[in-house]
């Protein structure tokens, strides 16, 4: 049995194996699946923040995320290579390097459509208030919400980007980098293990596919992805070891 680290005064996580059973059989043709799904994804994480346990909110991930995107396709135009939040890249990994080459060719090759979508005063009322004008906000949503993203989600070349993105972000699989780009905890131990890989990777998919696919659009699969260099062995190492745990 999968053991599950407790907190004083915290609510214990999930195992891996409770929430993948969860997941079986498809559950795409069903809502409440699909939220359940998801749910159960977001409670393997907490916020270290929060006096009790908190796990994110699904509209804190789609506005971290949205506002990652855009950001990436402005620094991008820019000519410059993210090195803080969400979107920093590891100058010294090649994969990401490569990967962030092929965002940056996808944005090219669609830059008149993006541009005017990546502007900050596009996003909702809460984002580049100081930019705006007010008359404006009349036709202006005011949060990240399902009107919003599934309005800026519907462009092609923004899933394409966004699904590049997403692949960008994951380029180093380290639970305790990825902890630190999203802001919220994997786990509650000083070292991280192959379940917390393996957490992000269930993580990793909720953003890339189930997001776009709740808010009625197909993710774009792109054929330019770069696999990592490193991570590969922590991922083996995650099977492995959750194979081992659910044969003790």
């Amino acid at each position: 049995m999968v053991k599950i680290s407790v907190l004083k005064n915290y609510k214990m996580l999930p195992s891996m194996g409770q929430v993948i059973a969860k997941t079986i059989p498809p559950f795409w043709n069903n809502p409440s699946r699909k939220s359940r799904h998801e749910s159960c994804v977001l409670s393997l994480f907490y916020n270290p923040k929060s006096p009790i346990f908190k796990p994110p909110k699904k509209e804190y991930l789609r506005c971290k995320l949205i506002r990652g995107h855009k950001r990436i396709l402005r620094q991008i135009k820019k000519c410059i290579i993210p090195a803080k939040t969400l979107n920093r890249i590891d100058p010294s990994n090649p994969s990401a390097l490569r990967q962030y080459e092929a965002l940056r060719n996808c944005y090219y090759r669609n830059a008149d459509e993006l541009d005017p979508l990546t502007e900050t005063v596009k996003g909702p009322i809460t984002d580049g208030r100081a930019k705006r004008k007010s008359a404006w906000c009349e036709d202006i949503e005011n949060s990240f919400n399902m009107s919003f993203c599934r309005s800026y989600f519907a462009p092609n070349s923004i899933r394409e980007s966004y699904f590049l993105y997403v692949e960008l972000i994951f380029m180093e699989l380290d639970a305790e980098v990825l902890c630190d780009k999203f802001d919220f905890h994997c786990c509650r131990e000083k070292n991280h293990s192959g379940e917390c890989i393996e957490k992000w990777l269930l993580m990793k998919n909720i953003i890339q596919f189930d997001m776009i696919r709740e808010l009625d659009h197909e993710p774009i699969v792109c054929s330019e992805i770069i696999l990592p260099n490193y991570g590969l062995d922590k991922l083996k190492h995650a099977h492995s070891e959750m194979i081992s745990q659910a044969n003790m």
